[in-house]
């Protein structure tokens, strides 16, 4: 590839810079330098890559560095794309996701192409580009996060929305979408065209469901089932194999379930998957849960909460000890907002350690446990050695039985602040949960500081680009206060509970979903697919 940093014009810095610049803007310490160039060096990767991943910095302030400090524009991944549409062609989609670009516009009459970069400071990247684009004499560059290059591609690329009406194959060999175009020629390349399309439409789990004469494969998208495409059942021995070995499972076990998972480099990133294999009356049901980090890790005020909950939220973050709970089905986003809330802790005078099963994503500067329970390694012995480790915050993945809710209960009585989750419907009914696990009442008073519930419901349609999701929570956050602490402790009847709670200012779900339906930033029909509170609304 011919170089074409000093024959065009380029907006771009002398990279040499960059070291220096870090430690003078005080960005970087002279020994944090030292293990990143170290780490480079073993590595072979850029410094900016390493400086990321080392969690020293965050992107948007290295972003927000490099912009003032050498003069680049930030692009805005909201921004009209119908000239993106033009450049974008299928050839060169796998290059712009390796190097983190999206092709903006290109003016043919100066030769000037605008293009946004996440790292735009390494001149390769920008001779890339001008390779790819031989119109192009010189580069307007923006400079992006890498989750708003990596969103733009996918929506620039996302497969086509296949419906009802599919092709069977005509052989063993090839597989057809709907619309009658060949997804692949054999196993593997349908599994990662599959794979593939999933990540980019955004989806949060494939599923692969044999029936008599055929397998149908849907992704869930924004909380829905969406049928992507079908083939012969004949096909479904191959191709179930397949994923069993991807997934390190037993291929010759097909009466037990089983699980597993395996990490796919797709779409410019890692993505993690959990596999879950069942038996039916059919054959095998396998499903599989896209672990996506892109789609994970927001802050607090990027989910969606109203401006009132966010605020009761972080004042409950602020106290030193106590418990904050998080109820909600599977699906429901607790995941996400757990993390959102371990960012806007995240500190370095913060101890924060959690226990997790399993961990499904990494965090700088946090201690993270996986449960062993096939070695006898639960929630209870965690939290038992946690708190010998002189913590500050601990998150307990899920309290599941009584031990449980005792060492997290001790946990908070001994000055540390816990964030847990809990399975209930609401957030009135989680105190009555741990009194039936074998908590007593008199015990949980004063150690309990909120309690958050929330469901995941889709926006209205729009275009869902840069940071914003498809999906935003319907919530409601219960601070406890005496007087409802008092009430929990006699075991006071739902309905008392409520009318006390509702006196200090609480909003049921219910009651939020009301506003955000007559504000028009959800649907009713949504509303009540997903909080079944049909009739009052």
């Amino acid at each position: 590839m011919p170089s074409f940093s000093q024959a065009n014009k380029i907006d771009s810095p002398a990279p040499l810079d960059y070291h220096d610049h870090l430690i003078q803007s005080g960005l970087l310490t002279s020994q944090q330098l030292a293990i990143t160039k170290e780490e480079q060096q073993l590595n072979n990767s850029t410094l900016r890559s390493v400086i990321l991943h080392t969690g020293f910095l965050t992107e948007e302030k290295l972003l927000k560095w490099t912009c003032q400090e050498f003069s680049y524009d930030i692009f805005c991944p909201e921004q009209d794309l119908s000239f993106a549409h033009t450049l974008c062609d299928k050839n060169k989609q796998q290059t712009l996701y390796n190097i983190k670009a999206v092709p903006l516009k290109l003016n043919k009459a100066t030769g000037e192409l605008t293009v946004a970069l996440a790292d735009v400071l390494d001149v390769t990247h920008q001779d890339t580009i001008l390779w790819l684009y031989p119109d192009a004499k010189f580069l307007k560059i923006l400079a992006a996060l890498e989750k708003d290059i990596i969103v733009t591609l996918d929506h620039l690329y996302q497969p086509n929305q296949f419906g009802p009406g599919a092709q069977e194959p005509k052989d063993n060999i090839t597989y057809l979408a709907y619309d009658g175009s060949p997804l692949a020629t054999n196993t593997s390349g349908l599994i990662d065209k599959v794979l593939e399309n999933a990540v980019k439409m955004h989806a949060s789990d494939i599923h692969f469901s044999p029936e008599e004469l055929c397998v149908r494969v849907h992704f869930r998208v924004n909380g829905t089932l969406l049928e992507h495409h079908l083939f012969h059942i004949s096909q479904w021995p191959t191709i179930l194999s397949r994923l069993k070995i991807l997934s390190s499972m037993n291929i010759a076990e097909t009466r037990l379930p089983q699980s597993g998972r395996f990490s796919q480099h797709i779409a410019g990133r890692t993505i993690d998957f959990r596999a879950s294999a069942h038996p039916t009356a059919k054959g095998e049901n396998f499903v599989l849960r896209i672990l996506d980090r892109l789609h994970t890790f927001f802050e607090l005020g990027d989910l969606g909460f109203s401006s009132e909950h966010i605020n009761q939220i972080k004042s409950q973050l602020n106290q030193p000890y106590g418990i904050v709970i998080m109820t909600g089905p599977t699906g429901s986003g607790k995941t996400t907002t757990l993390y959102s809330m371990l960012s806007y802790l995240k500190s370095s005078e913060r101890n924060i350690m959690t226990l997790e099963d399993p961990i499904e994503y990494e965090m700088h500067d946090i201690r993270q446990t996986q449960i062993q329970k096939d070695i006898g390694f639960d929630f209870s012995d965690g939290v038992r050695s946690i708190l010998r480790q002189d913590p500050d915050v601990i998150l307990i993945g899920e309290i599941r039985d009584e031990a449980t809710a005792k060492m997290a209960l001790r946990a908070a009585m001994t000055g540390h602040l816990v964030l847990t989750t809990l399975h209930t419907n609401s957030a009135l009914s989680a105190v009555s949960r741990l009194i039936d696990l074998g908590v007593e009442a008199p015990l949980l008073s004063g150690h309990i500081n909120c309690i958050l519930s929330q469901r995941l419901v889709k926006k209205p349609m729009q275009k869902n680009r840069g940071t914003q999701l498809g999906r935003r929570p319907v919530a409601e956050v219960l601070n406890i206060s005496p007087e409802l602490d008092a009430l929990f402790i006699k075991r006071a009847p739902y309905h008392d509970l409520l009318q006390a709670a509702q006196k200090e200012g609480y909003k049921t779900m219910q009651d939020q979903a009301q506003e955000l339906i007559k504000n028009k930033e959800i649907t009713l029909d949504d509303v009540q697919r997903v909080l079944a509170y049909k009739q009052s609304l």
